[in-house]
């Protein structure tokens, strides 16, 4: 067998109650994919997010939200550094920005910026609107939120209103709304969950794409305002039609 580089992978899962293996890290080999460590009693750690020696975790709590930070720098042993309730509920991702993490919450339809290095609450909103499936879009669930590569933006996915929204990082100010282009409207019911804005990524990840889960993908051209510039950017919005009916 050739020489394969070896691999350190993080999972989360749904657990319903608090569980010591909810969040763990695994080796693989190229050949076995080997259990190494477990982190803390966590509740439907549904997000985890490794950045240098932390690893982040969001919980999936319907009438609550958690964020947990812990340190993985040594490789036999992981501490939590903190775990803090935060605004929210039902967190479902969270990306970083600088020393900011941005934690999205499903349930709640809300958006919460933390301190990453302490876990102090920075940011805080809640939005509002509905889309047009009454089941799945009969208020805001935000899914997601991913910043520009060069981190002047945070665009933010919600699914229930069928927005992405653009928000711009002030440096004395902090988050705010782009004035000039609050959001971006996809077509009623499409419910925007994930996305990323590489255009060579987009090309290489459509080529790849069998024909039946292509009718479950939906690829749309749009024109992002960025400081004064207009930028086309195909934005890739994944989301299973066929199962959810939306």
């Amino acid at each position: 067998m050739d020489e394969f580089m070896e691999y350190e992978l993080y999972t989360g899962r749904y657990t319903g109650e608090p569980s010591e293996d909810g969040v763990c890290s695994w080796n693989f080999d190229g050949a076995v994919l080997r259990r190494k460590k477990q982190f803390g009693k966590l509740i439907n750690p549904s997000y985890v997010l490794p950045h240098g020696d932390r690893l982040y975790v969001v919980e999936e709590i319907l009438d609550g939200a958690s964020v947990a930070c812990f340190s993985v720098g040594n490789k036999e042993e992981s501490s939590v550094l903190w775990h803090k309730e935060v605004p929210g509920a039902g967190l479902c991702h969270c990306t970083i920005i600088g020393n900011s993490l941005y934690v999205s919450g499903y349930t709640g339809g809300t958006l919460t910026g933390l301190n990453a290095i302490s876990g102090q609450v920075m940011f805080y909103k809640e939005f509002l609107g509905h889309g047009s499936n009454t089941l799945r879009q009969e208020k805001s669930h935000i899914h997601s939120a991913q910043p520009t590569p060069d981190g002047s933006r945070l665009l933010v996915a919600d699914l229930g209103t069928d927005r992405l929204y653009k928000f711009v990082m002030d440096a004395k100010i902090g988050l705010m709304l782009d004035e000039e282009q609050p959001y971006f409207q996809v077509r009623a019911g499409q419910g925007p969950r994930h996305l990323f804005t590489s255009r060579k990524a987009l090309q290489s990840f459509k080529a790849r794409l069998s024909q039946s889960f292509l009718s479950q993908v939906a690829l749309q051209s749009c024109r992002v305002s960025l400081g004064g510039s207009f930028m086309e950017m195909r934005l890739l919005f994944c989301f299973v039609i066929s199962i959810y009916n939306m």
